[in-house]
């Protein structure tokens, strides 16, 4: 079978002496295709109806604890891993791909929690457990927040004018499961506020952090 024009770009990372039909591949190569088609079925049927880029491959060897596929979204900045691993002699797959996807209704909904003590705030969070297809980009909030093991969170809150978190503001992110670290940037600025990017904000605020390290256990999930 001949190799796509895709796979040969991500196997020049296994050897740089190029292919291009897989019957010419020596068989370390031929593992290492074997994974990268995994990981593309894999995300295909976690993500049916999402474009993703393919950064870089760096297969799972005997010297190497995982494989890992590096993929982005279009139009976005962060970039995500597919691990690769080894279980009973199949390849098993996971991802963070998902945070991306999942990102602003879990956002938003931090933000209603916090808006009867912080009127004007906007959030911002990364997760970063790897997940295979428990959770996808249309996983529900409440399937994120009652996840085990907790999936482990950094959440960014702009808010406007300069505020902290009080005592009631954190029990009511506890009750509703948002748990994770939180950074807190304030600013008087209201135009940066309402126009500014993210990554202006941050650079132009005050920071302030609090953590919410508590979580869903085993057999207590709903």
């Amino acid at each position: 079978m001949e190799l796509s024009s895709l796979e040969k770009q991500l196997l020049q990372s296994v050897d740089a002496d190029s292919r291009n039909d897989e019957e010419e591949l020596r068989r370390y190569q031929k593992e290492a295709l074997k994974q990268l088609r995994g990981a593309f079925r894999y995300m295909q049927e976690k993500y049916p109806d999402t474009e993703i880029r393919w950064r870089l491959f760096d297969p799972l060897t005997r010297i190497t604890e995982r494989g890992v596929l590096i993929c982005s979204l279009p139009d976005h900045t962060s970039f995500h891993k597919i691990n690769i691993l080894l279980r009973q002699n199949e390849y098993v797959y996971s991802d963070t791909l998902y945070g991306d996807l999942i990102r602003d209704r879990y956002d938003e909904a931090v933000c209603m929690c916090l808006k009867e003590f912080i009127p004007n705030i906007k959030a911002y969070t990364v997760f970063y457990t790897s997940c295979g297809s428990e959770i996808s980009g249309r996983s529900s909030l409440s399937e994120i927040i009652s996840h085990v093991p907790l999936l482990v969170r950094h959440t960014d809150l702009f808010v406007c004018p300069p505020a902290g978190i009080t005592a009631e503001a954190a029990d009511a992110l506890r009750k509703e499961g948002f748990f994770g670290a939180y950074s807190i940037y304030s600013t008087d600025d209201r135009e940066l506020f309402e126009q500014g990017s993210y990554e202006q904000l941050r650079a132009s605020s005050i920071r302030s952090n609090f953590n919410l390290f508590e979580g869903p256990k085993e057999g207590t999930a709903s």
